[in-house]
């Protein structure tokens, strides 16, 4: 086993974090363990879905590894997680939380003899614990502020509370959800995970990522009560969007590619979850990890497949412009108040239709066909419907939504943004030859452990 002597601070940290909120703790009447609302069963049955599938994948990928290792810890990290995404009481969650980062860093490091893979580990060991420290500090702030145990009666007496007193507890919160979410400048961990089989990323990317999420909507009641630690997550979801993008786009291996898409899409994840639009967030993260479970899973089978460059004909770009256009002129009925956007959903289902039309609008010349017109079409109707029923269901299993950090014109500022530097990626960056070389060389190295 790697030696664990340079996580000790780490360690000293959350043990004094974790026997802060046991003092608390011990000292109030008992509360129910565990509250098993929309949430939680959404939460864990994407867990259990996507734990069933990688169980079966890597019953014979892992067949020339240690497969009991591997499985043993495989099913302590499902039963932490699901711990966490269902407990209702301060210390479980915090027990739960705690145990699946460690199993997680452990999985890391499961090639054995690998020095890399050893030292990815106890860095994102140390990372996790230091981290997890601040999230079971503010645990016990919150338990000791209200005098109860409960997250769900902690959540809904926050906005009663002293908003400096808020605010602190949100922050603390907020770095644990934050670093398990692998956003800037936590990316680091993520990006070096590679080390770990493809069933442990799978997983990892699929459930153990989003669980920065689950934090933010099982706590959202604590940061609508401050709104500097809800804008500051804005901005990091912001930052990390971008960031996870531009590490997605220079990546020539596919698993670190997939890597930085996740970091991509934990911040809008976050961003989402900061807006206030918590039935977007729910429906983004079952969404994003059925899908980034099935990329890791046959992942392998891109390692034969040709490079293809994307057409940067005039009549691409004519039609990519087109589209853009199209998206500019419905941002702008939006803000006319032709529809909703109290709620934040418009910009990450606005992204995603956006997304399934350039991925045939920059098809090859050589491959598009007459008909991919109709693909076209039916792609966009499907993405409609796919998304509308998601987010109803997510509405349906969230509650309600939270109330809006931003006025509608924020969210078409944010909109445009991400409108703006798409634009620059699809039709600037190409006839440019790429990024600035030392951009270029940034993002490449993001994530290389240093031994």
């Amino acid at each position: 086993m790697p030696s664990t002597d340079n996580a000790h601070p780490a360690f000293a940290l959350i043990s004094a974090a974790g026997l802060a909120l046991l003092v608390v703790v011990a000292k109030l009447p008992a509360t129910n363990l565990f509250n098993l609302d929309g949430l939680a069963l959404a939460s864990g049955a994407l867990i259990l879905f996507v734990a069933s599938i990688v169980a079966a994948f890597a019953w014979r990928h892992m067949r020339a590894s240690r497969r009991r290792r591997f499985f043993l810890l495989t099913a302590g990290l499902v039963a932490g997680t699901l711990v966490f995404v269902t407990a209702d009481h301060v210390a479980l969650f915090a027990l739960g939380w705690v145990a699946s980062g460690l199993i997680l860093a452990a999985l890391i490091g499961h090639s054995q003899g690998w020095e890399e893979a050893e030292a990815v580990s106890r860095s994102t060991r140390r990372l996790f614990l230091s981290c997890d420290a601040a999230l079971v500090a503010g645990l016990a702030l919150l338990t000791a502020r209200f005098g109860t145990a409960s997250i769900s009666e902690i959540a809904a007496s926050a906005a009663t509370a002293p908003i400096y007193s808020m605010t602190l507890s949100a922050s603390l919160v907020a770095v644990a959800a934050v670093a398990r979410c692998a956003l800037p400048p936590f990316s680091n961990w993520l990006l070096a995970s590679m080390t770990a089989p493809t069933p442990v990323s799978a997983l990892m990317h699929a459930g153990l990522v989003n669980a920065g999420g689950v934090v933010l909507l099982r706590f959202s009641g604590l940061f609508e009560a401050s709104d500097s630690a809800r804008a500051a997550l804005a901005l990091i979801g912001i930052a990390g969007a971008v960031y996870g993008a531009a590490i997605m786009l220079v990546r020539p291996d596919v698993k670190r590619g997939l890597a930085g898409s996740t970091v991509s899409q934990m911040g809008f994840m976050i961003l989402s979850c900061s807006l206030g639009a918590y039935a977007a967030a729910l429906w983004h993260l079952v969404a994003h990890g059925l899908f980034k479970a099935w990329l890791f899973l046959g992942s392998g089978a891109n390692a034969r497949a040709p490079l293809t460059k994307l057409d940067n004909s005039a009549a691409a770009r004519s039609a990519l412009l087109a589209s853009f256009v199209t998206l500019a002129t419905v941002t702008a009925l939006v803000a006319a108040g032709l529809l909703d956007l109290r709620q934040g959903s418009f910009i990450p289902v606005t992204f995603a239709i956006l997304t399934g039309f350039l991925t045939l609008t920059m098809m090859p010349a050589a491959t598009r066909r007459p008909q991919d017109t109709v693909w076209l079409a039916a792609l966009g109707t499907a993405l409609l419907v796919l998304h509308g029923v998601g987010l109803s269901i997510a509405q349906v299993l969230i509650g309600s939504n939270g109330s809006p950090l931003l006025p509608a014109a924020g969210h078409v500022a944010i909109a445009a943004f991400f409108l703006a530097l798409l634009a620059w990626q699809f039709l600037i960056v190409p006839r440019r030859n790429g990024f600035p070389p030392a951009l270029y060389v940034s993002l490449l190295n993001a994530g290389t452990h240093r031994l």
